[in-house]
């Protein structure tokens, strides 16, 4: 399995670290926004 960049690991301790699934389900819908958003506008 090859490395994962740091912020992957950073948001999975992220999501361990939330009791609350609402919260950690805001983050990834927020996280994957992000990382969608450049592409779109290609």
């Amino acid at each position: 399995m090859p490395v994962a960049p740091h912020w992957i690991n950073n948001f999975l301790g992220a999501l361990k670290r939330m009791p609350n699934p609402a919260e950690a389900k805001k983050l990834v819908n927020n996280c994957w926004n992000n990382f969608r958003h450049p592409f779109e506008k290609l």
